[in-house]
């Protein structure tokens, strides 16, 4: 049974009586429309008697619909590490509605809001894929978001790994896949009298570099100044005047629906303990005075993520911190990321601040941080772990606590590597998807971990990415 969202629809196949012993990849079904969603039921006879399955709905993505879209760019000057655009379009509803989806994208990475609100919980989105051939979008039921009256939608744009500094080449630093990050994305609503209307990124859109996010990348983390807040910018009613327009984009690539789940914060990790130790063995950096206080956090696990933190600093005054995986045995941090900085660097606006970084991610157990306020309590400090939200499938335990904690470990390294691709590393300047680590650990990952759709997604860019020698 297909429907428009809110409008039943005829029943669009059924396969009849099939006498097979075959339960798996029956064909037969015609060919499915786009942005519709359908329900689904199957009944099987032993010969006797009929079971009939309970209901099920799924919805379709743009397929292959043209998009009414275009692609739009906000301010960027081609290289890396440039402020996070903020795009934003203010828009007006007559009438009272029943349903709307989101269809969204981008090469970079991106988070939307509705009204203030982010439209999900799903991290880097849209994910990693060969952009020589194709990009993911991301389907958003927003009907809940939206109001009859003004409305605005906001979107946060940055570099990710479409343009930043993973992308480029490590000898040239010139990029592999393109250099200005950039947003697609459509609102489908349907009223309650049955008309639709469709809200379209193009160049009636507004962009500004005027965040906080100065800089959001995922080798080298994230310069955050809070004395750039935005304030409303997504809400309907910001006065949006000096805004520059959106730039239209000409990009000519393969947009695909979402074969594996989304990167999302799994889970939260607190300290175990801190360390205030010598700030004489705080390791120099360029135009970043001496600290007076240097202190260790200790989360006691490896983990990949990034923190969340309360702070009030002066305004002006900086705080730093450095993510790692180890400490040197005088207790200051051993360094082993080679180039990656792996650091967030926060300007205070004398006002108290929450605090997360958006656009990246890194895998430590230890920060390292200069100056942290007397006022902040380290064990106030969550650390978020971020992977792809895979169904967990199997697990194992047994009357030997040392092989329980191998287990344990191992688990752990499924987690910190399998964010959003299967990676060789999570903390330095690779974390790419070579093919022999992904091989390595994929039977292991199985048993952990249902990864269908994870490596569905991954194998079919490794088939697009081959040479014509294979």
């Amino acid at each position: 049974m297909g429907n428009v969202f809110g409008v039943i629809a005829k029943n669009i196949w059924d396969s009849g009586v099939v006498e097979s012993p075959e339960s798996l990849n029956i064909t037969g079904c015609p060919r499915l429309r786009a942005c519709r969603q359908y329900s689904w039921q199957v009944v099987i006879s032993d010969g006797k008697n009929f079971y009939e399955s309970e209901t099920a709905i799924f919805e379709t993505g743009m397929l292959h619909k043209k998009w009414k879209a275009l692609w739009i760019a906000g301010i960027h000057n081609g290289d890396v590490k440039q402020p996070v655009n903020y795009l934003r379009k203010g828009f007006e509803l007559s009438k009272p509605v029943v349903s709307a989806r989101l269809y969204s994208t981008a090469l970079g990475v991106y988070e939307c809001y509705l009204n203030g609100k982010k439209v999900s919980e799903d991290c880097m989105t849209p994910g990693w894929t060969d952009y020589f051939f194709r990009v993911q979008h991301q389907t958003y039921d927003v009907t809940d978001l939206l109001k009859e009256g003004k409305n605005a939608i906001g979107v946060k744009l940055g570099e990710g790994w479409y343009s930043g500094t993973i992308s480029r080449r490590r000898n040239s630093n010139m990029p592999s896949y393109g250099t200005h990050p950039a947003f697609l994305g459509e609102i489908h609503i349907t009223y309650a009298d049955g008309t639709t209307e469709c809200i379209a990124s193009n160049k009636s859109w507004k962009c500004s570099i005027g965040g906080p996010e100065r800089f959001s990348d995922i080798y080298d983390g994230e310069f955050y100044d809070s004395r750039y807040s935005m304030g409303s910018w997504n809400h309907a009613e910001y006065d949006d005047t000096g805004w520059s327009w959106c730039q239209e984009k000409n990009r000519r690539i393969q947009i695909v629906g979402i074969a594996s789940q989304a990167v999302r914060k799994m889970e939260n990790v607190t300290p175990v303990k801190f360390t205030d130790i010598d700030p004489e063995l705080w390791e120099k950096e360029p135009c970043i005075p001496r600290p007076q206080r240097l202190t260790i956090v200790d989360f006691g696990q490896n983990l990949v993520g990034k923190i969340k933190l309360k702070l009030t600093l002066p305004d002006g005054k900086m705080l730093m911190i450095k993510h790692c995986e180890m400490l040197k045995p005088d207790g200051s941090l051993f360094h082993n990321l080679r180039s990656a900085r792996a650091t967030i660097q926060i300007i205070g606006n004398g006002k108290e601040i929450e605090y997360e970084p958006l656009f990246t991610f890194f895998g430590f157990r230890y920060l390292q941080i200069n100056d942290l306020p007397e006022s902040v309590d380290p064990y106030s400090i969550t650390a978020q772990v971020m992977y792809t939200e895979l169904e967990r499938t199997g697990e194992f335990r047994c009357s030997d606590g040392l092989i329980n904690k191998l287990y344990s470990n191992q688990l752990w390294s499924n987690k910190s590597n399998y964010l959003d691709l299967p990676t060789d590393c999570n903390q330095r300047d690779e974390r790419l998807g070579w093919l022999a680590d992904a091989w390595v650990f994929a039977d292991t990952a199985s048993y952990n971990f249902d990864v269908a759709g994870f490596f569905t997604k991954y194998i079919a860019d490794v088939n697009l990415s081959r040479t014509g020698y294979g």
